[in-house]
């Protein structure tokens, strides 16, 4: 989940996005690494589907992010 954090934010840092995503790709990204954490440290079925269920929101979320930015420059 940190590699995957490391990896949203590269859009930010070679400048094809701006800072609305580099936003939403941390906030998003620091909810998706407690989940993890929480999953890891007291694993139970309905947190992994939660953090599942969140895995897809979160993908969705972000391509949005990235579309809003690019669209509407802030």
């Amino acid at each position: 989940t940190l590699v995957l954090l490391a990896a949203t934010l590269l859009p930010f840092v070679h400048g094809m996005s701006g800072w609305p995503y580099l936003a939403a790709a941390v906030a998003l990204g620091g909810w998706f690494i407690a989940l993890a954490f929480a999953l890891w440290r007291r694993y139970s079925e309905a947190l992994a589907r939660r953090t599942f269920r969140y895995s897809i929101w979160y993908l969705s979320a972000l391509f949005a992010a990235l579309l809003v930015d690019h669209y509407f420059k802030f």
